[in-house]
């Protein structure tokens, strides 16, 4: 008697086999054998055509396979295994389970909610995995929860490109870095990592250089055509991110001022793949009322010890967009990059883009983040703040081009040797650190317009010299 209880409290295979409209998977009509799923069920939802599935059960189920499904959550999914193939996800609610392989072609849009996976995620195919948007308010993204390996696969991609801030006038509240009062001219592109263009060329760049988490900005026009900036992308992983397809947060042009990329936060013990990690901003016609929009900001931390980015081979980048004759280009995003073994403020700040006239990218201001080991400017502008404080442990490298607003300090920090490239005109130029080895290369120019000021001791002298 015993023997056939336990029998009977083991988990089954359910498979489906939908009765008419009614596509719940709590129903047990749409079952085969007429019995609804129990807890710790394997589910089989493989149809041969695309099918409608909503998932509104509640209680964690064994392994679920999927294929063809398109599949809607309205309560949270617990599973052991999930593998889904040929179909697409609306995520309403969480998904937590111990391994996803997500493959074959299809598309899953996350909301507010999470995707928490205890062992590892595999996106493959030609899966595209986005948000919804775009949105006024922060209410979506994509979030991303690894308590092992991530590995988006050559041919898929995390892609939220034109989802992001959807703010429902130029002069609204949530339409960040809007200066009340000015004009909206003809149009202007979005503006968040970098200066915009248009009218938004005034604007304030804003967010988190460390850790961003915020939308692109929406693009203005004089016709009310909207192109929408890039989304939020979160991912935490423990073990090793491996990116041989795309994570994007770009802006677009849909005929009109182009948006501004979006944010990417990637937290993980490791990081490698071939592939590209993209928050530029939206590309624009060549008429005099076509504005790009500037670049996003993309943080890539690194956790276990030793932990380098020397095994990753493809391309991480937040270019401004430009118009399609080169004529106007506005400011790059930021991409900051921290080694194992870096504290937040050890790691390195990119600048890079299309032209050292591209408009700015600003440190100061609205911008959160002004600590950093590297500083590297490339073909790019670099904007210091009225009163911004930047402090750098290591290399200065401005291979590009420079500005420093009054009151702005650039101060040499920590004991490494520090080496300076290109020209550049500071206001106030500050060490206090003794024993710096400032290491000025290629017989770069360098000039202070307000305050010079550098405080050893006698027995471990600040250095500068020409090299």
């Amino acid at each position: 008697m015993l023997l056939l209880l336990m029998m009977q409290l083991e988990a089954a295979e359910r498979v489906w086999n939908p009765a008419g409209n009614n596509v719940k998977v709590s129903s047990a009509e749409n079952w085969v054998g007429g019995q609804s799923p129990q807890a710790g069920d394997d589910l089989v939802i493989a149809n041969e055509t695309a099918s409608n599935v909503v998932w509104d059960i509640e209680f964690a189920v064994g392994d679920v396979y999927l294929n063809k499904a398109n599949l809607t959550l309205s309560k949270t999914m617990y599973v052991d295994s999930l593998v889904a193939s040929n179909g697409t996800m609306t995520l309403n609610s969480s998904v937590t389970a111990k391994n996803i392989t997500l493959g074959g072609t299809g598309t899953v849009t996350m909301k507010t909610s999470p995707i928490t996976v205890a062992e590892d995620f595999m996106i493959g195919g030609t899966v595209k995995v986005t948000h919804s948007g775009p949105s006024q308010f922060l209410t979506s993204l994509v979030e991303i929860n690894v308590g092992g390996n991530l590995k988006v696969a050559s041919g898929a991609s995390i892609n939220v490109d034109n989802v992001g801030r959807g703010a429902t006038s130029y002069k609204d509240a949530y339409f960040r870095g809007w200066i009340e009062g000015t004009s909206t001219g003809t149009g202007g592109g979005g503006a968040y990592g970098g200066m915009g263009t248009g009218c938004l060329s005034i604007m304030r760049p804003y967010g988190n250089i460390y850790s961003p988490r915020d939308y692109g900005q929406r693009s203005v026009s004089i016709n009310n055509t909207i192109s929408y900036g890039g989304g939020i992308v979160v991912i935490c992983a423990e073990g090793r991110v491996v990116v041989d397809g795309t994570i994007s947060s770009c802006g677009k042009y849909n005929g009109c001022p182009a948006g501004s990329g979006g944010s990417i936060d990637i937290t993980a013990g490791k990081f490698s793949g071939s592939g590209k990690v993209d928050a530029s901003g939206g590309n624009s016609g060549k008429d005099s009322n076509s504005y790009p929009g500037s670049g996003g900001r993309i943080a890539i931390k690194l956790t276990e010890p030793d932990a380098t980015f020397d095994d990753f081979s493809g391309t991480i980048m937040a270019y401004g967009g430009s118009r399609s004759n080169n004529s106007l280009i506005a400011g790059s995003g930021t991409v900051f990059l921290k080694t194992g073994d870096e504290a937040m403020n050890e790691g390195t700040l990119i600048v890079e883009g299309k032209s050292t006239k591209a408009g700015y990218t600003v440190l100061g201001g609205d911008v959160v983040g002004l600590e950093f080991g590297t500083l590297i400017v490339t073909n790019a502008s670099l904007r210091l703040e009225q009163n911004a404080h930047l402090k750098v442990a290591g290399d200065f490298l401005n291979y590009g081009r420079v500005e420093a607003l009054s009151g702005s300090t650039v101060e040499f920090v920590g004991t490494s040797i520090a080496n300076i490239v290109g020209d550049t005109a500071f206001k106030t130029l500050v060490c206090r650190q003794p024993g710096k080895n400032l290491q000025i290369k290629d017989s770069a120019l360098l000039a202070v317009d307000e305050l010079c000021y550098f405080s050893g001791d006698r027995l471990s002298r600040i250095t500068l010299a020409s090299q």
